[in-house]
């Protein structure tokens, strides 16, 4: 954003799901580049011209500091390196990205060994936002948790304790898998067969959504999993407010 007083501006840099060319919109009276998407890797979006296309963006918009995130690879490595004179800041906000399949695990390997220390080392600080990511023990790291609007994400006044109900929130794809959603609805079978009234709730979005709806109904627990979709703002805090437990079973 832009505050007059101090000087300061924002633009954001970030890829499109789908579409090849570049636009540029305002929210809140930020401009949001969207950079083309040729294809996608895994979750990984890709486009050889990135190279061009972010030096382009930072000389248009008269970019003073380049602050990158990660771990999806290749975008942020490529931010951090076409930056050149600028200061630079990078936040890896996760641990290794591997996902226990070969084939990917191949490439991340190769990525994670070779490619991304090399950013690691390239930057003037590396913010990580646990004690656990990738990163954290490098000498020019930090480690900042994220920041949460509490205006926003607070609990009930006066507070009680909510209904019954266990709650997910993140993605659901396939690629994903390590975040282990069907060990949650496995031992989520086992909780509903001796607790009365319990529910799980699962916020999120993604490819395998129909998997999970399919092991539920093997499961017998279908009319007990409640298939929220993406929340997003007051929605996703509700959500939170009317847990009892927020659980993360990756």
């Amino acid at each position: 954003g832009y505050n007059a007083a101090r000087g300061l501006r924002s633009i954001v840099v970030t890829t499109k799901p789908r579409g090849l060319r570049t636009t540029v919109r305002r929210q809140d009276g930020i401009p949001i580049v969207e950079l083309g998407t040729w294809f996608s890797l895994s979750n990984t979006p890709l486009n050889p011209l990135w190279l061009l296309g972010i030096s382009r963006v930072l000389t248009r918009f008269n970019v003073d500091v380049v602050h990158a995130h990660a771990p999806v690879p290749v975008f942020a490595d490529i931010a951090v390196r076409v930056a050149r004179s600028r200061p630079t800041l990078l936040t890896y906000h996760s641990g290794s990205m591997t996902k226990n399949a070969w084939a990917p695990d191949l490439l991340i390997k190769l990525y994670e060994r070779h490619v991304l220390p090399r950013t690691f080392g390239r930057v003037d600080t590396l913010v990580t936002a646990s004690q656990s990511a990738l990163g954290a023990a490098w000498p020019n790291s930090e480690v900042i948790t994220p920041g949460v609007d509490t205006e926003l994400f607070r609990p009930s006044t006066p507070y009680a304790l909510p209904s019954k109900t266990i709650l997910y929130v993140g993605r659901i794809d396939r690629s994903s898998a390590w975040k282990g959603i069907d060990v949650l609805i496995r031992a989520f079978a086992n909780v509903h067969a001796t607790v009365p009234g319990v529910r799980l709730r699962i916020v999120g979005d993604g490819d395998a959504v129909a998997d999970f709806r399919e092991l539920c109904g093997v499961l017998g627990i279908a009319d007990r999993v409640d298939f929220s979709g993406r929340l997003d703002g007051p929605e996703l805090a509700d959500a939170y407010r009317g847990a009892r437990c927020l659980v993360l079973p990756s």
